[in-house]
């Protein structure tokens, strides 16, 4: 069964490719693909517990453009248009560290101290693709990013 039109929501697929410098990995990001699609409110469905599936993801989307399916390892922007510079980086600013009281913390020196902020992290990233081989219909498992880190 299809979703209704009006419960789907904008939703940004980029996909990342891992290139070495120096001694550390670098995400870079392709440029964001909008979808209108349906995700789930929650991870599953009392079947897939009945089951004896151990469910291993937050979310899931139900694909129906079998010729387009997203990778695994996608991220995935709910609702939020991800800001990716140029240089296929997401978008970052210096924002200062702030006290518990509010005013802005300082080094030995007396130079305020910042840290690097991205304005956009991506919501999701897409642990597993479950498709039939006949079916028209693809299931997108979505794990938060900061759970799968």
């Amino acid at each position: 069964m299809r979703t209704l039109k009006k419960r789907n929501q904008k939703v940004w697929f980029c996909e990342v490719t891992q290139v070495l410098e120096g001694l550390n990995n670098k995400n870079i990001y392709s440029e964001p693909v909008l979808y209108k699609v349906g995700v789930s409110p929650t991870a599953g469905d009392i079947a897939m517990y009945g089951n004896g599936l151990e469910l291993t993801y937050d979310r899931y989307i139900h694909w129906y453009d079998m010729k387009n399916i997203p990778k695994e390892g996608t991220m995935v922007f709910v609702d939020v248009v991800p800001e990716i510079g140029e240089d296929g980086q997401l978008v970052t600013e210096e924002v200062p560290v702030l006290k518990p009281d509010g005013t802005q913390r300082l080094d030995v020196d007396g130079n305020p101290i910042t840290t690097v902020k991205t304005l956009t992290e991506p919501d999701y990233l897409i642990d597993r693709v479950y498709q039939t081989q006949r079916g028209s219909v693809a299931r997108l498992m979505l794990k938060r990013v900061s759970d799968a880190k």
